[in-house]
């Protein structure tokens, strides 16, 4: 009986009190790893290929990360499974967006980062 009573009273404090929760889980996105992609600089042509790059900064265990890259408006050459992915445009006059989502990142934070740029 005392350990059902103290279920409920737990239970009754943290529906009290969301606002603490809340400076918790925003305590915790300020110490996530930061997430910085790279794109080409120059404007890509159709047909070649180039490397975009991500940066994760503050990981815990950066060798226990998982990255899977997509892209729309070409392919992935080579690098999938890795921070660093090459991609071949194939269609040109559009724009190409290069994700990438990170697994082994802490939970509630941000695990996806991704960069456009237009393809001559």
């Amino acid at each position: 009986m005392n350990a059902m009573y103290r279920l409920i009273v737990l239970s009754v404090a943290l529906v009290i009190t969301p606002l603490g929760l809340t400076d918790r889980t925003q305590i915790a996105l300020d110490d996530c790893p930061k997430l910085e992609i790279s794109c080409p600089d120059e404007v890509p042509e159709s047909g070649k290929t180039y490397v975009v790059k991500l940066h994760v900064e503050g990981a815990h265990d950066p060798e226990k990360l998982s990255y899977k890259w997509s892209v729309s408006s070409g392919e992935i050459i080579d690098g999938q499974g890795t921070p660093t992915m090459k991609v071949r445009f194939t269609e040109g006059g559009k724009t190409l967006t290069a994700t990438v989502e990170v697994g082994g990142l802490p939970k509630n934070c941000p695990n996806t980062a991704s960069c456009s740029f237009a393809v001559s």
